[in-house]
């Protein structure tokens, strides 16, 4: 059967946003540090198609009749292949190629290699084309673009966190972190970066210094916050203030979001 139409929609929204903030960035980009954006002014204009786009195609996306497809949480292109991650019913990264035939999926759920106990995120490393599935609970499964497993990466370093997102940048990976309730005292940042082997590399943004006043609750969903573009990669959250650029070995503040109605504070990387 097809996919939905809502689903469908949301794919081509999601990639006609990418290719407006590649705009943006583009005209923006300078080395002058971080720009300020003032949202005390913005005017919402409509959006058209035809300023970044010369065509549309719709390509209707074939399920297997038993798998009641839910809402996409996250898209993705490499080559022939397109990924559709469902995180509300099914809970698998759906494999498609590029004339919208179903290839595969992956998302088993099970203590084994290759299982996952929740599926939240992936990831596709640029160059290879890998597929970096992220486990709740602290697991990487990759598979090849066709959904083949590889092998499994076992995160290293602090515990006590749960695991949001999930984004490759050369030859490291930033993964979103969040605290259940019972380990509120332990908390400390919001991003991690480790090696693609899974080695501790880096704690970035603490949680006290970079909120600006969300519940803890709050750090218990699954949000998304990691951004892949052609420019580059992206984190930023709600209650930030600021929009931060993720290269190996380094978090640097990209845009600060500014209003008269905000209350500032001292924002750190460490």
């Amino acid at each position: 059967m097809n996919i939905s139409l809502s689903g469908l929609t949301l794919v081509l929204l999601s990639l006609s946003f990418f290719s407006c903030y590649s705009d943006i960035s583009n005209a923006l980009d300078n080395d002058a540090g971080p720009q300020a954006i003032s949202v005390d002014n913005l005017r919402v204009t409509p959006l058209k198609y035809s300023n970044h786009f010369e065509e549309i195609e719709y390509i209707p996306l074939e399920l297997v009749s038993d798998i009641p497809f839910g809402n996409a949480h996250n898209v993705g292109h490499y080559g022939d292949y397109y990924y559709v991650l469902d995180i509300s019913k099914t809970i698998r990264l759906f494999i498609f190629d590029k004339k919208g035939q179903f290839i595969n999926s992956v998302g088993d759920r099970g203590n084994g290699k290759g299982k996952f106990y929740e599926l939240v995120d992936f990831s596709i490393e640029k160059m290879t084309g890998e597929l970096y599935l992220l486990d709740r609970t602290g697991k990487i499964n990759v598979y090849t673009p066709h959904g083949d497993f590889l092998r499994e990466i076992t995160i290293t370093g602090p515990t006590s966190q749960l695991y949001n997102g999930i984004a490759t940048v050369d030859e490291s990976i930033f993964l979103d972190i969040s605290y259940p309730q019972t380990s509120l005292a332990d908390k400390n940042h919001m991003l991690r970066e480790i090696s693609l082997e899974g080695e501790f590399k880096n704690d970035w943004l603490d949680i006290d210094l970079v909120n600006k006043g969300a519940s803890f609750s709050e750090y218990v969903t699954i949000t998304k916050s990691l951004y892949a573009t052609p420019n580059g990669v992206y984190y930023a959250k709600e209650f930030m203030d600021v929009i931060y650029k993720l290269e190996s070995n380094s978090v640097e503040p990209f845009r600060t979001i500014s209003s008269k109605y905000s209350l500032r504070m001292k924002t750190s990387l460490g």
